[in-house]
Formats: C-alpha cells, sequence, structure tokens
C-alpha cells in the first residue's frame, strides 16, 4: 500500500527531494507552468548523474519509458503536470506522481442566497 509523500506545484519554484538512499536525492524543480524536471543530486546537494537502473515511466499514455536528456549540464527527466508517472530503480517502484485532475469552483458573488445557502444560476442571472 501507498503512502502519501507529499506533492508538487506548478506554480511556485521550490523543488522537491524524495531521498532514495542516502546518496542519491530525486529533485523535482518546476521550468515553467506546465513543465518540471526531475534530477538527482547527492547528499550535499551536488547534481549528479542518472543512476544506473533508474527508469521513468509515463503511466497516462502508454507506460513508455521517458528519455532523459541534459538540461543546463545536468541529466534530467521532463514532465508536465497533465501526466502521470512512475519512477523505478533495478525494476522497483521509487515513488510515482499522480495528477490530481481537479478544480476549484468559483462562483460569482450575488445578493442574494436560498435557505440553505445555495444559489442557482436561474437565481444569479435574474438578480443582475
Amino acid at each position: 500500500m501507498s503512502k502519501f509523500g507529499g506533492s508538487v506545484s506548478y506554480k511556485n519554484k521550490k523543488p522537491n527531494d524524495i531521498e532514495i538512499n542516502k546518496n542519491i536525492i530525486a529533485r523535482i524543480e518546476r521550468l515553467d507552468q506546465n513543465i518540471a524536471k526531475i534530477y538527482f543530486v547527492n547528499d550535499k546537494g551536488v547534481s549528479i548523474q542518472v543512476p544506473m537502473g533508474m527508469v521513468l515511466r509515463d503511466i497516462s499514455s502508454d507506460n513508455g519509458n521517458i528519455q532523459y536528456g541534459v538540461y543546463n549540464g545536468t541529466e534530467s527527466y521532463m514532465i508536465t503536470w497533465f501526466s502521470n508517472y512512475v519512477m523505478y530503480w533495478n525494476g522497483k517502484e521509487v515513488f510515482s506522481l499522480i495528477n490530481q485532475k481537479q478544480q476549484a469552483i468559483k462562483i460569482p458573488k450575488g445578493p442574494s442566497m436560498n435557505s440553505d445557502g445555495q444559489r442557482t444560476l436561474y437565481d444569479l442571472w435574474n438578480t443582475e
């Protein structure tokens, strides 16, 4: 059974670290509002190569392996907020990134509410 390990925001630049072992940390860092990168650092925070046997899969489409590339001199996996991923190391799941697929509901303010505190769109449109 999996446990919740935090969340990744595409709104702020604060990186998220996932300790794989004492010498390998996966760091997830936002590049823009749609793209982030996963790269690896050692226990001192210095970038290292993608460890042998590390594989990232996109599980939202074809379960295919994502290839890493070099971004600003660092081997990195590029990810997007709308896909789901699982990171494996030597065939064992290390962590997963699951899109929560949720949106906030925003309703315009208006002068009247029904007795249960809810307004219908009909009420809203007929009071303006």
